[in-house]
């Protein structure tokens, strides 16, 4: 089943009511596509088509389409928790390893889904955790995370200090490092 295919399922199962042309702009397709994907749902037993007058037509998610729903949300949510054990072994790793290296504090610059993570393994580490603006300047016994969901800058010229295998230091002094080069799977 298509994403699309899915997320119309999925809109259809919480509110009954929908008709095509509210679902083509929820999920944000023509209304000619909307019409066939909601036929081929029809046909692969995912959905019920009952004619409520010459215009109106209602859709009822079928038992086959509620357990589809459920499955792709298990696979989701299994792909999820497998991220969330694989971040965490990473990110434990990696703040040990800074530990080691002499780092105190560890500092967070800008929204991440992983803050929760880095707070907790840094309590459980003994390593002081907290938050700091964009572009704060770290002392030499600092680290700093970016989020994410920023995007990582060359290694400034003047950046040093020692790099720990398969973490990826930038910043003007080698004391930042961004989070979206070490969650990535390699």
């Amino acid at each position: 089943m298509q994403e699309k295919e899915l997320e119309i399922l999925e809109h259809l199962h919480q509110d009954t009511s929908l008709h095509q042309r509210d679902l083509s702009r929820i999920v944000g397709l023509s209304l000619g596509m909307t019409n066939a994907i909601l036929k081929r749902l029809a046909m692969k037993g995912f959905l019920m088509v009952k004619k409520v007058n010459n215009r109106n037509i209602k859709y009822i998610v079928s038992p086959a389409g509620v357990e589809e729903i459920s499955k792709r949300s298990y696979h989701y949510f299994k792909r999820t928790i497998k991220n969330i054990v694989y971040y965490k072994e990473n990110l434990e790793h990696t703040l040990r390893r800074l530990k080691e290296q002499g780092v105190m504090r560890i500092l967070l610059e800008g929204e991440s889904d992983v803050d929760f993570i880095i707070e907790h393994l840094c309590t459980k580490i003994g390593l002081p955790f907290s938050r700091c603006a964009e572009g704060y300047q770290p002392t030499q016994d600092e680290m700093v995370f970016v989020s994410e969901n920023e995007e990582p800058v060359l290694r400034d010229a003047r950046g040093s200090g020692p790099e720990p295998s398969g973490l990826t230091y930038t910043g003007f002094d080698g004391r930042r490092l961004y989070l979206r080069t070490l969650l990535i799977r390699t």
